[in-house]
């Protein structure tokens, strides 16, 4: 079984110099919409995600929201960071599950924090479950492979807007997240 690396360092400095150790390039990090070692220690304290050393990757697992109307998928399309810059999206609602919570927990914690609907403004489809597994190189960690454990959810809401984008605050942002707020469109894709 794999390691985890959490007991390698104990600070945001040693993970840095850590990575560089284990030959991931952090250089690029903090640039066009990738993260900071500084993001990385934070998912990490908070349990948003473990690092593994043999081999070296980050695991993560998130549960995505599918809501569609008419053809048209409810996607991601910025955030606005607390740093000032902006990072481009195009993903649906998403979130990392921290330890001990379900799928479905983390679907609703996302839908009030990145949407700011309540318990009561949506309908999460629960036979639409669907999990699987991927490893990629994340666009948010330039040069460390993560592996992904997805677990992607059906819902729907008659309190979005539904004709033009629009922007919601983070819920979340004033216990560490930080991206400040959140704009969102609908855009044709196909189902699959």
């Amino acid at each position: 079984m794999d390691e985890t690396a959490e007991n390698l360092w104990l600070n945001e400095q040693q993970l840095a110099a850590w990575l560089q150790m284990q030959g991931i390039d952090t250089s690029g990090w903090g640039e066009g919409n990738a993260k900071t070692v500084a993001d990385l220690w934070l998912e990490l304290t908070q349990g948003d995600c473990v690092l593994e050393h043999d081999p070296v990757r980050r695991q993560v697992t998130v549960v995505r929201v599918f809501f569609w109307q008419d053809g048209r998928l409810l996607l991601e399309i910025e955030q606005r960071l607390e740093n000032g810059r902006s990072r481009h999206r195009y993903r649906p609602p998403s979130e990392k599950l921290k330890p001990g919570e379900s799928p479905f927990m983390a679907a609703r914690r996302c839908l009030q924090e990145e949407l700011g609907l309540s318990e009561n403004q949506f309908h999460l489809d629960i036979a639409s479950h669907r999990r699987y597994e991927t490893a990629a190189i994340s666009p948010s960690y330039p040069n460390l492979l993560t592996r992904y454990t997805f677990h992607d959810i059906e819902a729907s809401s008659d309190y979005l807007p539904k004709d033009a984008p629009f922007w919601r605050n983070n819920a979340a942002h004033a216990v560490g997240d930080p991206v400040i707020a959140h704009q969102w469109d609908w855009r044709l894709m196909e189902k699959a």
